[in-house]
């Protein structure tokens, strides 16, 4: 399997998916508090990840919830990349067309930190 740019985008947006997950579990008040961690890291190709030993990450993974083929959008840009994968909508709801931030709208479509 070849692993690009593009599969790892898609396997941060699953991380998106599951911190999307964790909001909506937190926004609940009859149930206690759980976390999400949610790792990134621009510019790693997911298929590097098995040249080197990485056993803090590998155990990361055989305990939690990941996918390699996750993808957040098309566009290799960084920054709409993170801003899709942190607001849950495409670039042309959030704004965030190349790595500027500017025209972002994150006031009607804010990131799982606020």
């Amino acid at each position: 399997m070849l692993f690009t740019r593009r599969n790892f985008l898609k396997a941060a947006g699953v991380g998106a998916a599951l911190a999307g997950y964790t909001y909506a579990y937190h926004s609940c008040k009859r149930y206690p508090a759980r976390k999400a961690l949610l790792i990134g890291v621009d510019g790693l190709r997911a298929d590097s990840l098995a040249l080197v030993p990485t056993p803090n990450i590998d155990s990361l993974i055989h305990a939690g919830a990941y996918s390699f083929e996750a993808q957040a959008i098309d566009e290799t840009w960084s920054a709409p990349g993170w801003n899709t994968i942190l607001t849950g909508v495409f670039p042309k709801k959030h704004g965030v067309k190349d790595n500027s931030f500017s025209g972002k709208n994150n006031e009607q479509y804010p990131t799982i930190f606020s």
